[in-house]
């Protein structure tokens, strides 16, 4: 270790542990006019913040962090991931100095202090009085409001009992250079409780160039009886490793904590949130040292839904943790983040058993209920609904790579992950060095009547790649014809049905007329899985054979047991709903097939009801504008996604100059997780983001239908039908 290594490596630890006052000898100091060192109060508590910079030459480094006096002689101190100047941080204590290695916040020490130590305990000063060559008082100035005394000591060489022990150990040169180093400390001391407020910390060392390392120290709290032994830092953002509160596949190595933000940023002395993290190391041997973050969908769904698709052998998207260190962040309000906007009121509505009396008004109106339900139950609870948007979604992301000491985050977002991505992509440009956008949803696009033109669209593709495939056609010739009779018959004669959901043990009834066979068909489209699915179950039920239109239900039941209905509403009703066309989307329902008018309009006048219930403000206008940026991003659509069409992909595309546009054939929506050449390509992507990945896979892999649906699947999705 060099002798300005070794120097700097005491200068901080001494900064951070201020009961290692470093004595440091200069003869050419002034003499200063001693007058004396108040006595001052004794304290049983406070906590401390220091801001510590080192100076050398032209370049400077910083470190922020803060600690608790927890027992006269005892004090926890917590270095921090980043300075307050946004420069390079060093946070490790250990042999020499390190920058910082990712764990964020972090426990720096629990020990014992010596006499000298004044940062805290501010009580006894005897050792400094007797070290230092002259004290001066300087004069009073006010320390946050309080009246204080600036008093300026020098120290004398070797004669600060708790850096005897670590000077006998210096070499010859370290010895020299601390002789002709010089140690300055000013306190601040409240005129009328005598106890110190503020400290600063000088030394400069005669390196070549000189070494200047400063700290400033500011004490609050004092004999508050809050600060124990395991208090928390109370900065913001931070990172507090902890237990994981999801279960962790067998034989998968995470780690898991919490990313504590404020709630509202507007506030800066308001309430925190905790979101949920869980960390999935690279498995290869050659990791890039960016971390990814996965951004759920939804709005509404939490990240560790990753943890199946990132860690399960039979998934195209677990390949992805060769190379790449994951980041499954649950957004504020979802998933086992504190608090947690989920609505069970809505989940109670939802799987009561249809009495087969309650028309649709009636069963509409009763949902309607429940969200009110959840909503004042949650407004009760003190939850500010209104802090729940993407803007804030993207500020903790930007958090999270600053309590984390990440330079850069890679960006993996699916459906609403892909706005989120995109404002990351606004907000904080600095943060991101690639995205994936899996199913972009473009702040501009209208998403009512975008999705009413997107599930015609997908519709009518399919409608022509089954006349086009032989063998699909041979099974279901005049596809669109039996489309139209099954949702006729279903209006004339609805039939409920019993789905037995793929997560969960729930029992629940669906009836089902021609609005909800339409969204039985967007489900199926929707849903990577079954979609090849779907020509035959639309002709299973213009015969009348109904069985199968539990396996849409059965998939969405599974995936929206985990959603936040809370934080969806407040995100869409926010960023979304309130700023519908209502003359577009009346021009999408002109546009569209007339069998699937009554879903798309119920689609919106439910969340236009819901919105009114939620009772959340607007969202700057911003929110409903492009996103412009020139970083690398990777824009995936699926050929038949019904509600994140390819046109979308291109429309982001417009202002996002170094975007790559790939529709997949074949594919449904979220083609990077649910389609290997999607997978393949991101993989791609993400190892070189500079360079254009190679697509050529985007064209080889066309929707293969299925001419039967196998009884065994019935049997899976379908309470009625015998298990074999």
């Amino acid at each position: 270790m060099s002798i300005l290594a070794s120097y700097i490596y005491r200068a901080l630890l001494a900064l951070v542990l201020p009961a290692l006052l470093l004595p440091a000898p200069q003869s050419t100091r002034p003499t200063l006019a001693a007058d004396g060192l108040p006595t001052l109060a004794p304290t049983t508590s406070a906590r401390f913040t220091y801001l510590s910079t080192i100076q050398r030459g032209d370049a400077t480094w910083t470190a922020y962090g803060e600690g608790t006096r927890i027992a006269p002689d005892r004090v926890s101190i917590w270095s921090g991931a980043t300075s307050r100047s946004n420069l390079a941080t060093f946070t490790r204590i250990g042999p020499s100095l390190s920058r910082n290695d990712g764990a964020g916040w972090r426990r720096v020490s629990d020990q014992p202090l010596g006499p000298t130590y004044v940062a805290t305990r501010g009580a006894q000063l005897d050792a400094l009085r007797e070290a230092a060559d002259a004290v001066e008082r300087i004069g009073d100035v006010s320390v946050d409001g309080v009246a204080t005394t600036h008093y300026q000591l020098w120290l004398r060489p070797g004669r600060a009992a708790a850096f005897v022990g670590d000077a006998t150990q210096l070499h010859s040169g370290e010895r020299e250079q601390l002789d002709r180093a010089s140690y300055k400390v000013d306190f601040w001391i409240g005129q009328a409780d005598q106890r110190v407020y503020q400290q600063l910390v000088t030394l400069t060392i005669p390196t070549d160039p000189a070494t200047t390392v400063s700290t400033l120290l500011t004490f609050t709290g004092f004999n508050d009886p809050a600060i124990a032994i395991d208090a928390p830092p109370t900065t913001v953002p931070r990172f507090e490793p902890g237990a994981c509160r999801v279960a962790i596949p067998e034989g998968v190595q995470a780690e898991c904590g919490d990313l504590v933000v404020l709630a509202d940023r507007s506030q800066p002395d308001g309430p925190t949130i905790r979101l949920a993290v869980v960390r999935l190391p690279a498995t290869g041997p050659n990791p890039s040292p960016t971390p990814v973050v996965y951004l759920a969908g939804g709005p509404g769904q939490a990240g560790n839904v990753g943890l199946s698709l990132f860690t399960t052998d039979e998934s195209p998207s677990s390949k992805l943790r060769e190379n790449h260190t994951l980041l499954l962040l649950d957004q504020r309000g979802t998933g086992v983040s504190q608090p947690s906007l989920a609505c069970p009121e809505m989940d109670t509505v939802e799987s009561t058993p249809d009495d087969g009396k309650t028309s649709p008004q009636a069963g509409r109106q009763v949902t309607l209920d429940a969200v009110a339900a959840c909503h004042s139950r949650l407004v009760a609870e003190g939850e500010d609904l209104a802090a729940y948007t993407t803007a804030e979604n993207a500020a903790d992301v930007n958090d999270l790579r600053l309590a984390l000491g990440a330079e850069q985050l890679d960006l993996y977002g699916a459906s609403y992950g892909t706005r989120l991505a995109l404002t990351v992509l606004r907000d904080y440009p600095q943060t991101v060095r690639s995205a994936v956008l899996s199913s972009v949803l473009p702040p501009q696009a209208d998403l009512q009547s975008g999705r009413a033109l997107a599930f015609n669209d997908a519709l009518e593709t399919m409608f022509t790649a089954c006349a086009t495939d032989a063998a699909c056609n041979g099974a279901f010739p005049n596809l669109r014809e039996s489309f139209s009779r099954a949702a006729a018959q279903l209006d004339a004669e609805p039939i409920t049905v019993r789905v037995r959901p793929l997560v969960g043990e729930q029992i629940s009834p669906v009836r089902i007329d021609g609005q909800v066979f339409a969204r039985a068909v967007y489900l199926m489209l929707l849903t990577s899985p079954v979609a090849p699915f779907t020509p035959a179950l639309i002709d299973s039920a213009a015969n009348r054979q109904y069985a199968a239109l539990t396996i849409p239900f059965a998939f969405i039941f599974g995936i929206s047991a985990g959603v936040s209905q809370g934080m969806s509403n407040s995100v869409n009703c926010s960023d979304e709903i309130a700023f519908i066309s209502e003359q577009d989307f009346r021009a999408a329902q002109g546009q569209i097939l007339p069998e699937l008018r009554a879903e798309t309009q119920e689609v919106y006048d439910f969340a236009k009801a819901q919105c009114a219930i939620w009772n959340v403000p607007q969202s700057p206008a911003i929110e409903n504008q492009p996103v412009v940026s020139d970083v690398p991003t990777l824009i995936l659509s699926g050929q038949f996604d019904p509600i994140t069409p390819g046109s979308y992909g291109q429309e982001a595309a417009q202002t996002l100059s170094r975007s790559t546009v790939v529709e997949l054939l074949g594919s449904s929506h979220d083609p990077a997780s649910t389609s290997p050449c999607g997978v393949a390509i991101t993989q791609r992507f993400l190892q070189d983001p500079t360079v254009a990945p190679d697509t050529g896979c985007a064209d080889d892999t066309p929707l293969v239908f299925a001419t039967e649906i196998p009884t065994a699947a019935l049997a899976l999705t379908n309470a009625d039908v015998p298990t074999p």
